[in-house]
């Protein structure tokens, strides 16, 4: 009977002993792994680029085009979105895209590409607008008249000809597709001011018109890849038919000795001497 307690008593220490070192030897909670990141190779690019092109775009009427498709992404799925923003309140999307500007100066572009993960990366380019005259407030009209009474001129809105050693000069302000601005000839400068109107296209075409009633006379032609100069033939006036290439003021490919002759030279025809007569 003693022996039969001890066995047991051992028994039961043993067993007590083997619960105990199961439970020191449980695994203990872990705190939960954080999402994976992606790889660093795999987030987006953006790359934006003004397409190239031979002629420098005109305010309002010149549609420029930029280029997305160089972007990429390594993630599965690739990227997703194009989204620009053109800095004037106008935004598209599309790896490729184009846009008309409404008013010159150097434009900054803004690109943002989202890939299949929802992971968003931006890049930007710039592209220069010009204008054949300063900017200046739109007109309540198709044109103030007169034109030369309610604007005042920078050399840069200024185009110069010579004709017969006088100097033709039109002085533009452009508003959209419009054209407001005035006539003068060095040869009679108070008496030569006529008012002038006219419009330029998407295809860069010039048309401009010098009135002073109940004379008038047009010009019409094709601007330059630099918008420095433009040169087209003139209907009407002293210039009839012919054509003559004009350059812009302010350093715009003409030399300023060749738009200083305040005098037409001895020997002109009477025609062109008369003040009363179409420029």
């Amino acid at each position: 009977m003693t022996h039969s307690w001890r066995l047991l008593t051992i028994v039961g220490i043993a067993a007590a002993l083997t619960a105990c070192h199961g439970r020191n030897n449980s695994p203990s909670p872990t705190a939960p792994s954080p999402p994976p990141t992606a790889p660093s190779d795999t987030l987006p690019v953006a790359v934006a680029s003004v397409v190239p092109a031979t002629e420098e775009p005109i305010a309002a009427v010149t549609s420029v085009q930029f280029d997305g498709s160089r972007s990429r992404s390594n993630a599965p799925g690739g990227i997703t979105q194009y989204l620009w923003d053109f800095g004037d309140g106008a935004q598209a999307s599309g790896p490729l895209v184009q846009h008309v500007f409404n008013a010159s100066g150097t434009k900054t572009v803004t690109l943002t590409v989202t890939d299949a993960n929802g992971t968003s990366a931006p890049a930007s380019t710039s592209v220069t607008i010009k204008s054949l005259g300063g900017d200046g407030l739109p007109p309540a009209g198709p044109c103030p008249d007169p034109a030369y009474e309610d604007f005042s001129f920078a050399e840069s809105d200024k185009w110069h000809a010579q004709f017969r050693g006088h100097t033709r000069t039109y002085s533009l302000k452009q508003f959209g597709s419009v054209l407001c601005g005035r006539y003068t000839d060095t040869a009679f400068p108070s008496l030569f001011s006529w008012v002038v109107r006219g419009s330029v296209d998407s295809s860069r075409r010039l048309a401009i018109t010098a009135k002073r009633h109940p004379e008038e006379t047009t010009v019409i032609a094709t601007i330059d890849a630099t918008v420095s100069s433009f040169t087209g033939t003139t209907y009407g006036g002293s210039a009839d038919g012919q054509t003559l290439s004009y350059y812009r003021g302010g350093g715009g490919g003409m030399p300023p000795s060749t738009i200083n002759s305040p005098h037409p030279p001895h020997g002109l025809s009477d025609r062109q001497e008369e003040p009363g007569r179409s420029p």
